[in-house]
């Protein structure tokens, strides 16, 4: 009935965070930014990243929710009752 998708991004907030669906697939954006409070050496993770997840096309585009709790984003997203699985004959032409 729902598909659950989460994703761990310690040190960013929610306003680092974009987030879009379309034809089916989730895309995760941000960026973290560098910060060293005055550090002279650190293994940190900065810059901008990128990540999309094929949902399918039975998901339901309207019933979609988001939430970031301490670093975890947790996206649910409802599939559609009745899902269009309509099949589209293609007809082969000689060359």
């Amino acid at each position: 009935k729902e598909i659950h998708v989460v994703a761990e991004l310690p040190g960013l907030e929610e306003r680092d965070i974009d987030l879009s669906l379309r034809d089916g697939v989730l895309t995760i954006k941000g960026e973290k930014s560098r910060k060293t409070n005055g550090a002279i050496y650190s293994e940190r993770w900065h810059g901008q990243f990128t990540r999309s997840v094929e949902l399918g096309p039975d998901i339901d585009p309207d019933k979609i929710k988001a939430s970031f709790d301490k670093g975890v984003l947790t996206i649910t997203v409802e599939k559609q009752p009745n899902p269009r699985t309509d099949v589209k004959k293609i007809t082969i032409n000689k060359s």
